[in-house]
């Protein structure tokens, strides 16, 4: 029995180190890099990373990738504008541009784990960071050359500071002017990264404010009045910019692509919240509602500073929900601005009960390791690359073109971008669909659709001669047999 007790109190006082040390950060980031850079290389950049990769590296200037690309977009360009910059410093490999995204998430981690180890604890810091640096779809994002690791960043710092506010008013404290100027600059950021990132920090910004007044705080709603209109400011020159120079307006109410479903949105992000791996996912949902459940029952009242966070969540989604009446955006990744909120609610309810559930939370962050270290390991997306490399190897720009999909009339995007983003040879391309040519066996080169939408696609041009399809993962070179 005292043998027991002796291994219960040194397994208690090894996760009372890793929780409270401070060498705990560095060891989230090891693990991260570990998952992170081990996949980073692994296959080559997928259909929408060659827009992205394209807008940043292709143009001949910075003007020219405004022109060419982002008004032909739907999308602000902050992230392309990082992009441009990283590839021109660092160089355009596959790596080196999706490690960009992991920076931005690492760097978001050192900002809020200062701000919550100087206003709260360096235990609650520690549990937030390492819910949220092992979560699947932070991983994911973390290496991939899209806007969504930074959308998640600046999302992160501006719920941390948010909560961080939502205390002060409540304890009738004042609000550092560092904090609010941090708030609006973030806040500016997301506007120009992501149309999202206005559903989010307005969402943060209109609650904070309201909050104050209800509290009769005057002096900081005045501040958060001020620094929030900074942010509208941006956020709507930004989009006259956009709407006037660009193309968006004819983009918005338009049928995407997007399933603009609010219940398959909300089932996907949830797997995009544990991971895909069915068992592992089972476990942990069980083992999250067993530990708040604990934590609800011991604090028997919820601290208005939790609820105020799930409540940007649903104000989030439901403002989203609103404008998918109009154009479809309800697409799982959108909600990647909420994470933040949801882990921040949860790490502190983990913190209130720590003592009696200090192993529950180890077991369920270990949990929350594998599986994002699983779903990573098991990412797959299109082998451009591959496809391009083969169409490089077996045809000749002297006597083939590659066939390729025809554009969407509302953008002015070239669609030969993606199959010549890795391709060597300087071949013509015709965006005609799948087409028989003389002395060629090339008759389609395209990604991202399924085997039986191109079987249908080259039964509708009239493709009656013997064919072969070639997938490589998704991606498909359509030959003469």
């Amino acid at each position: 029995m005292t043998q027991i007790k002796g291994m219960k109190n040194r397994i208690n006082h090894f996760i009372d180190s890793i929780f409270e040390a401070k060498w705990s950060l560095y060891l989230i980031f090891a693990l991260t890099a570990f998952i992170v850079l081990s996949n980073i290389s692994r296959e080559s950049l997928w259909l929408d990373e060659i827009f992205s990769a394209s807008t940043a590296t292709k143009t001949a200037s910075y003007y020219g990738m405004f022109r060419d690309y982002i008004f032909n977009d739907v999308h602000p360009p902050l992230y392309s504008t990082f992009l441009y910059f990283w590839a021109g410093l660092f160089g355009d490999s596959d790596t080196n541009l999706r490690l960009l995204s992991y920076l931005f998430v690492l760097l978001s981690f050192v900002i809020s784990y200062q701000l919550i180890s100087k206003e709260n604890s360096r235990r609650l810091a520690v549990i937030f960071i390492a819910l949220s640096a092992f979560t699947p779809s932070i991983l994911f994002y973390s290496q991939e050359v899209r806007s969504y690791a930074l959308l998640y960043s600046l999302s992160n710092i501006a719920t941390v500071l948010f909560s961080i506010f939502i205390a002060r008013i409540q304890l009738q404290q004042r609000i550092e002017q560092k904090y609010l100027i941090l708030f609006s600059v973030i806040g500016a950021m997301l506007c120009l990264t992501h149309y999202f990132g206005y559903v989010i920090i307005f969402s943060l910004a209109i609650t904070a404010l309201v909050f104050a007044t209800i509290k009769s705080e005057a002096d900081t709603a005045k501040k958060l009045f001020i620094y929030s209109l900074f942010i509208f400011v941006v956020g709507i020159a930004w989009l006259f910019i956009h709407l006037y120079f660009g193309d968006v307006a004819l983009r918005t109410g338009g049928n995407f692509w997007v399933p603009n479903d609010i219940a398959s949105a909300i089932k996907r992000f949830y797997h995009l919240f544990l991971g895909d791996n069915r068992r592992l996912v089972l476990i942990l949902s069980a083992l999250l509602v067993l530990i708040l459940t604990l934590s609800l029952i011991k604090l028997k009242k919820l601290s208005l500073q939790y609820l105020l966070l799930l409540l940007t969540a649903l104000v989030t989604i439901g403002t989203a929900q609103l404008i998918s009446l109009h154009t479809p955006i309800l697409d799982a990744r959108n909600l990647i601005v909420i994470i933040p909120a949801l882990l921040l609610f949860i790490a502190h309810l983990f913190n209130s009960n720590y003592e009696k559930n200090k192993l529950l939370i180890s077991g369920y962050i270990v949990l929350l390791i594998m599986s994002g270290a699983i779903d990573s390991h098991r990412y797959t997306k299109q082998h451009w690359k591959e496809a391009s490399q083969y169409v490089d190897t077996k045809f000749d720009p002297m006597q083939c073109k590659i066939p390729i999909e025809i554009p969407d009339p509302s953008s002015g995007l070239n669609m030969s971008m993606y199959p010549a983003y890795y391709s060597n040879k300087e071949f013509e391309y015709l965006s005609i669909g799948p087409t028989i040519q003389q002395n060629c066996d090339l008759i389609y080169f395209r990604g991202q659709i399924s085997k039986e939408f191109l079987v249908d696609l080259l039964k509708q041009h009239n493709i009656n001669q013997p064919y072969k399809i070639l997938d490589f993962s998704s991606v498909f070179v359509v030959i003469k047999d």
